[in-house]
């Protein structure tokens, strides 16, 4: 029934693909360099237009002004909201959930989080939670919380050049230097390719990064990169001078775009499912425009998660696992419940003899249930952030 269903599909594909060219086309509108104490040019994430010269402007106060801000004020702060950032690889896009009730510098408020995803997401994976982190912080202060498309994938650019784990992490760095200032301390959160975000960050600016929290921590056991590959892959400052070929083949019958639905179909309802396959598509889209310029992003596989874990000195880190996850990557040979294990094995290892004073410290939680699967992220919001916002409120 192929050749019938696939018509239909590419139909109602259509409008989809619309909107997504809309929603990238207005994700690039520049904005001038931003921060909590100038001019916020974000717009509301359901908002299909950029907003244009005459839109008024958000002003953040100062940090050194105490502003206590009134109830009606702090709904609309808490609003999921979006802009876009340029950095060394590009402009970078994100959504924004600010959910202090004042915003002076020492007002107490939780430590800001920035979110990242796992591939091929966006930062659509964090939408149903950001606004629970950024309300629900504990303390009844609030905090920022940032969720940021990775290069090449949701509304982000093509990094202009080929780059590693370390580079984009990097780049997500520029995008909280400019929404919360070069020396601010944060917290990280990420899901599976996000985590490797999180270490890479969390081992070389162990005095930026406060908190971490991975989801979900697969990783490749061969991906010990040697020094000389990754010398190699830091002096690749420019695009390839050769196309790389893509393993994703499209067929004139459509039915690549009914492989991207049925992968996932298993575990996702049907809403649900329609939004990982638009970020795949996305992703898939971009992917096929830099291979055609030699540009590649580094891998799962040429990440050395080991050594960026056994590098990490200071930063608290929460382990969260799902269990259907586990299961499913067992049963498709991924050794979803040993590799699991073997990194928080890792994370504690690196935490053994450390103290309270700063030092590293690790606790992990497993997520149950049906919804506990490769996009509990989505699927168990309210547990999830319950998790999260327990364990921000430790970290100082």
């Amino acid at each position: 029934h192929v050749p019938q269903v696939v018509p239909h599909l590419v139909l109602c594909m259509l409008p989809l693909l619309a909107i997504s060219a809309i929603t990238s086309a207005d994700a690039f509108t520049r904005s001038p360099k931003i921060g909590f104490s100038s001019n916020l040019v974000l717009y509301p994430a359901s908002t299909t237009s950029s907003p244009s010269k005459s839109s008024t402007h958000r002003t953040k106060p100062s940090r050194l002004e105490t502003t206590k801000m009134s109830e009606e004020s702090h709904a609309s702060a808490t609003t999921i909201k979006r802009g876009v950032v340029n950095t060394a690889l590009g402009s970078i896009f994100y959504l924004i959930c600010d959910g202090r009730t004042i915003t002076d510098g020492d007002d107490g408020s939780s430590l800001p989080l920035l979110c990242f995803h796992m591939s091929p997401r966006s930062s659509d994976e964090y939408l149903e939670v950001l606004p629970l982190l950024a309300e629900n912080d504990g303390r009844n202060n609030g905090r920022v919380v940032i969720a940021l498309d990775a290069p090449g994938y949701g509304a982000s650019e093509n990094p202009t050049r080929s780059c590693t784990i370390d580079d984009v992490s990097d780049a997500f760095l520029e995008v909280a230097n400019e929404l919360l200032g070069p020396d601010a301390p944060f917290a990280v959160a990420g899901s599976l390719m996000g985590n490797f975000h999180c270490v890479s960050l969390a081992s070389r600016y162990p005095d930026r990064i406060r908190g971490g929290i991975i989801t979900n921590p697969w990783y490749s056991l061969a991906a010990a990169a040697s020094a000389e590959t990754k010398k190699a892959a830091a002096q690749d400052s420019s695009p390839g001078n050769s196309a790389i070929e893509d393993s994703y083949v499209l067929r004139e019958d459509g039915s690549h775009l009914i492989e991207l639905h049925d992968k996932r179909k298993w575990w996702l309802d049907p809403e649900l499912n329609l939004r990982v396959v638009h970020s795949e598509m996305g992703y898939l889209i971009n992917r096929r425009v830099r291979y055609a310029k030699g540009i590649s992003i580094e891998s799962a596989d040429g990440y050395d998660f080991e050594a960026a874990v056994r590098s990490l000195r200071r930063t608290s880190f929460l382990c969260i696992k799902g269990q259907a996850c586990a299961e499913l990557f067992d049963k498709f040979g991924l050794d979803g419940t040993q590799r699991f294990e073997k990194a928080c094995q890792l994370f504690r290892k690196n935490d053994e003899g450390k103290g309270v004073d700063g030092a590293a410290s690790f606790r992990e939680d497993t997520l149950t249930g049906e919804k506990s699967t490769l996009n509990l992220v989505n699927q168990m919001p309210d547990e999830f952030a319950a998790l999260c916002n327990n364990f921000l409120s430790e970290c100082i």
